[in-house]
């Protein structure tokens, strides 16, 4: 039995692929992202590829001619040749333009996806820390990895259950598929990063295809008319629905899912004949698109974050488009003069092909860990400019002996001890990744003193007692993980606390907006309502207060830091879009303050954390330190700078460089000196 060419599937893949295209491209009308749901592109080309593949492999077993050598040698003729053309034109853009922190998580998606766990890889990404998703080349590869991932098993398992059990094929696809999904319904409440990237979560939509080949196969398919005109219709109804209505926010994938899932079963299954939807999915044009679908799949993401960061101003509408079109013509191109020929046994040989897998796969693994050791290549940007670069990774890998990651605090794990190992006294970071700054700052600083440092940072988790925050970053920010690092303060004799955080992003539930074009737009909102989250911010002001009373209550020293000036556009991208490049040009360019902020709009951000902290009554015990003295209505009135010369005290939109740390550190020390005469010299 073959299965013959249906080309309505390949209008499917239209649709599928489509749907991305606009769902990346962010376009909205009257204040409405338009296929907000347009992420389950990824879910249809899941279920066609578990439909195609499986079907195939059935056939083969049947006739008895099924190799596991040929299966993979199609795999590569299909996938390596298109997606390495791709990397290749990607990755020769990305070094001339992306940032060294961008271009470090780049070189490590480079060297992910030449070994198909790009999934795996954007899973363990620090989403308060990484490079947004917007602005992330390959993150489209993720669903790569997945698919190859499942081939790697799917073709043995279906194999041995074919050789052994054959009445039992459908069985085991079945159970297999319930399980995933029950699985995945459960993980995406609870752990959502996971859930949407790993392949247990996400194999039963490809089952759902498989399931569909099964019964195809043994001829399972209904004839009657009625249910041919219908159900084609009602399964384009719901892939449209779940377009429309599905969000980012929903606990996806999981049974929401089934709609999008179903959707393309029924179109699969029951179109082809002459009922409306079938014939527009076999109208020529959409046919098209879905025969170059897999290159304009590759090459859209590139496309789309490439633009974005050179952009200094919001794309507009005329503009995405343009990015759709490009995408398209490049997508046209690769798939007539790369994909097809490779694809096709006379012209290019099976040697050929896994030369090209050996070459680019190892070629792209090596430039990739190359790229990712050495913290994205900041060289290879000249003068001043290295500067701008440099301030994005400026921090040092914070490591204990060598070994003991020192970045994020876990709970499980021993607190790093930088600086003096038997110190008179201790100084205890403790906060979220606004803190992290001025750890090697402090361990300068105080170099050749009798102190140590003992950094307790979580990303995205401020420190208060007694109340569960949303996960933004890589730890659980819960009560448990609070109370870890209240023992951990309470294990040393007269620690001095520093203690702050980015309260004003806890307590709003909208990122922030400097009102002047430039809006932080990771990791906010969480998923809950306005409502929900207004009464969450009220009770983390409470128990933030608390805990501060709570530790001078205890006998401990505080040095409590209000919030640092957010900027709102990523200082050293902005300065590098901006900057002239002719030197006096730029001389004279940096001595009217560019990147600068709006001190009101400072003020009104951070009324409600201002008056948290201006709840806790003085104490001997506490000093306050004001970021905005050093960095708002100095230079420039009415306006708080974030570039001084040459000097960039920024690393990204709001979290300080190591030069901006550093003067942090020096007003902290020099406050700590006058109040308690410390630290002292060995």
């Amino acid at each position: 039995m073959s299965i013959k060419y249906r080309p309505e599937i390949d209008g499917l893949r239209a649709i599928a692929v489509i749907s991305v295209l606009i769902y990346h491209a962010k376009f909205y009308v009257a204040g409405y992202h338009l296929f907000s749901g347009g992420f389950i592109g990824v879910d249809i080309f899941f279920v066609i590829s578990g439909y195609l593949i499986t079907f195939i492999l059935l056939r083969e077993m049947k006739e008895q001619k099924f190799s596991i050598v040929n299966f993979y040698e199609r795999r590569a003729r299909r996938i390596l040749p298109t997606l390495f053309t791709v990397a290749i034109v990607t990755t020769s853009i990305a070094y001339f333009l992306l940032m060294p922190a961008a271009f470090k998580e780049y070189a490590g998606s480079l060297a992910a996806m030449s070994v198909f766990v790009s999934n795996m890889f954007f899973w363990q990404q620090d989403s308060y820390t990484a490079e947004a998703s917007d602005f992330k080349p390959f993150l489209h590869t993720w669903s790569l990895g997945v698919e190859e991932q499942f081939y790697v098993f799917f073709p043995l398992i279906l194999l041995f259950v074919w050789g052994f059990c054959r009445h039992h094929v459908l069985t085991v696809m079945i159970l297999g598929a319930v399980l995933s999904l029950a699985l995945a319904e459960w993980a995406s409440r609870y752990y959502q990063d996971a859930s949407f990237y790993l392949l247990p979560t996400r194999g039963w939509e490809l089952l759902a295809g498989s399931i569909l080949a099964w019964l195809d196969f043994n001829g399972k398919r209904a004839d009657k008319q009625g249910v041919k005109l219908v159900l084609p219709f009602v399964g384009c109804a719901m892939l449209g629905l779940a377009c429309l209505l599905m969000h980012d926010r929903m606990t996806h994938p999981g049974l929401i899912t089934l709609l999008p899932i179903i959707g393309t079963v029924l179109v699969i299954r029951y179109a082809g004949g002459s009922d409306p939807v079938s014939w527009l999915l076999k109208f020529p044009p959409v046919v098209w698109i879905g025969l170059i679908s897999y290159s304009l799949y590759l090459w859209h993401q590139p496309i789309f974050a490439f633009a974005r960061i050179v952009a200094i101003d919001h794309p507009s509408g005329l503009e995405k488009l343009g990015w759709i079109g490009l995408s398209i013509v490049l997508a046209a191109l690769t798939y007539f003069f790369v994909e097809q020929p490779t694809r096709n046994r006379q012209k290019v040989s099976k040697s050929v092909i896994w030369m090209i897998a050996a070459i680019g796969t190892f070629g792209f693994l090596a430039f990739g860990l190359y790229g990712y050791s050495k913290d994205g290549l900041p060289e290879r940007f000249p003068g001043v400019f290295a500067k701008a670069a440099g301030a994005e990774i400026s921090h040092g890998a914070l490591v204990e002996d060598g070994d003991l990651n020192c970045a994020n605090y876990y709970a499980d794990q021993k607190p790093c001890h930088l600086g003096q190992k038997k110190a008179d006294h201790i100084f205890v970071t403790i906060g979220d990744s606004h803190l992290r700054p001025l750890t090697k700052p402090f361990m300068d600083a105080l170099d050749g003193e009798s102190v140590g440092i003992v950094p307790l940072i979580g990303s995205g988790c401020m420190f208060a007692l007694d109340i569960d925050m949303p996960k933004r970053g890589l730890v659980e920010c819960n009560k448990v993980y609070n109370q870890a690092r209240l023992s951990i303060i309470n294990s040393y004799y007269n620690p001095i606390i520093i203690f702050g955080s980015r309260l004003p992003f806890h307590l709003n539930y909208a990122p922030f907006d400097n009102q002047e074009g430039g809006g932080f737009t990771k990791n906010a909102p969480t998923k809950m309502s306005h409502e929900e989250y207004q009464i969450y911010a009220k009770a983390l002001s409470k128990k933030v207060k608390e805990t501060i009373k709570k530790l001078l209550a205890d006998g401990q020293k505080v040095v409590l830091i209000y919030p640092v000036p957010e900027v709102g556009w990523d200082v050293p991208k902005r300065f590098v879009k901006l900057a002239p490049r002719d030197e006096d040009a730029l001389e004279n360019w940096l001595k009217t303050y560019p990147i600068s902020t709006s001190y009101e709009v400072f003020q009104e951000r951070n009324e409600s954390s201002y008056a948290v902290y201006d709840a806790i009554a003085d104490h001997q015990n506490l000093i306050r330190v004001y970021p905005e003295k050093l960095f708002c209505n100095t230079k420039v009135q009415g306006r708080c700078i974030s570039i001084d010369k040459d000097v960039f005290y920024y690393r990204d939109d709001n979290h300080l460089s190591y030069d901006g740390g550093r003067m942090l550190v020096d007003q902290i020390l020099s406050q700590i000196k006058q109040r308690w005469d410390l630290p002292g010299k060995r």
